[in-house]
């Protein structure tokens, strides 16, 4: 409505505790027991789900907006890519757009007490968190900068006075490699993801998504590797679309290789990397990715 201005509302993410997320846990005894080691027997996944479900319900937005801030001192916090999971099917099935706040700063590796967040000042950092989210369908990836309270003033993009740290440059490259395919990225609706190898995959307390994509839909892949994979359908042409990140701990600077298979025949784009590969008659496409590095795959109809 004219006058009226729109402000994003972000909701909290699986670790907030249960006032905040506003429910108690309401899982039955038998999805405890036959749904073991499952995010369907887990209380505090039940409770987010009901969070994520009592927002809807209350707040008429065309989109869902979250802040998860994934990289500790010494890992990869668990609940990442389930977080992104669950709001991503809230999103698909409501028809709204996930946006998604990314972690750009940090503190706890210059000495500040009471903290476990590590710095995401290096390119890696930016990458995995924009192909991770892209592969959950964010059509919003945005970097917060806070003026005081959580982060380490160095660790900010910018500084007090405005200058440029590695926080920003690292943001500034991942972004640049992002943008060649962003228009045609948002051509395309999200149907699902999958990981492989999820023993190796970070952001994953569970080995499979809670909803994630069944096997017979899944695009072929053989890996030894820790991926993600999101699968898309074009809005209007009848193609197909993909995104491919590397779930590979970034502490152990590790890079992945996978092989994709697609149909025969069919036209195959590869964004990513700095650059733009084609093959014309699709077949076996193996990728090279380095840590935190994805890729973004169109299929002609």
């Amino acid at each position: 409505m004219s006058g009226e201005i729109s402000l994003p509302v972000t909701l909290y993410p699986i670790p907030a505790n249960r006032v905040l997320l506003g429910n108690e846990p309401q899982v039955p005894r038998w999805k405890e027991i036959f749904l073991l080691w499952t995010t369907w027997s887990d209380i505090q996944f039940d409770i987010y789900r009901r969070h994520a479900a009592d927002y809807i319900k209350t707040i008429d937005t065309d989109f869902i907006s979250l802040d998860v801030y994934p990289y500790n001192v010494n890992d990869t916090h668990d609940d990442w890519l389930h977080n992104l999971d669950i709001l991503a099917e809230a999103c698909r099935d409501t028809d709204r757009d996930l946006w998604v706040i990314t972690q750009a700063a940090g503190n706890a590796l210059h000495g500040t007490e009471g903290t476990n967040k590590r710095y995401a000042d290096q390119k890696s950092d930016q990458l995995q968190q924009g192909y991770a989210s892209m592969a959950f369908g964010a059509k919003a990836i945005i970097y917060a900068c806070f003026q005081d309270g959580w982060w380490d003033p160095d660790s900010r993009m910018v500084t007090a006075e405005g200058e440029p740290t590695a926080t920003y440059y690292a943001v500034r490259g991942a972004n640049a490699e992002f943008a060649p395919f962003a228009e045609i990225y948002g051509g395309y609706q999200w149907a699902g993801a999958y990981l492989v190898n999820p023993m190796k995959t970070v952001g994953n307390r569970y080995p499979a998504l809670s909803n994630g994509l069944p096997k017979k839909e899944r695009l072929p892949v053989s890996s030894k590797d820790g991926l993600v994979i999101g699968c898309f359908d074009a809005r209007e042409s009848g193609g197909k679309a993909f995104v491919v990140a590397n779930m590979m701990e970034l502490l152990d600077e590790k890079s992945a290789q996978c092989t994709l298979t697609f149909p025969a025949c069919k036209k195959v784009t590869v964004y990513g990397g700095g650059e733009i590969k084609v093959y014309e008659n699709g077949g076996k496409v193996t990728l090279a990715l380095g840590p935190g590095d994805g890729r973004f795959i169109t299929v002609d109809a």
